[in-house]
């Protein structure tokens, strides 16, 4: 079964780039939202298999999307420089305390390791 990939990005260039790395991994179904509003319309209908997720989504952050897809045992990881205690500071909830941080700029091996975790 093809695995499908949520990446929620909302700076273009950033997301074309993870998208690069991902769909360079085979048989991978990669569904890019630019917002936290367009992941919930797809996610209450599909969920992903795994998530990447950059906090910071303009005047919005991802904790109610990553609260929902952790709800339905999605594997999350965070996209973002800032710190666990910098996210605390923007409200990270405490449900999603344990959520690794991972570097937007993570090389392809990384991405395929957790997709291939799946």
């Amino acid at each position: 079964m093809m695995a499908y990939v949520l990446l929620v990005e909302d700076e273009a260039l950033i997301a074309a780039l993870i998208a690069h790395k991902i769909e360079g991994l085979s048989d991978r179904k990669l569904v890019v939202c630019n917002s936290a509003q367009k992941a919930f319309a797809l996610v209450s209908k599909d969920l992903p298999d795994i998530a990447f997720l950059d906090v910071n989504l303009g005047d919005d952050t991802c904790f109610d999307l990553a609260c929902l897809l952790q709800d339905g045992n999605v594997p999350i990881y965070f996209l973002t420089s800032y710190s666990k205690e910098s996210l605390k500071n923007l409200g990270l909830p405490a449900a999603l305390d344990s959520v690794e941080i991972l570097s937007k700029f993570s090389n392809a091996s990384k991405y395929s390791e957790l997709i291939n975790a799946l």
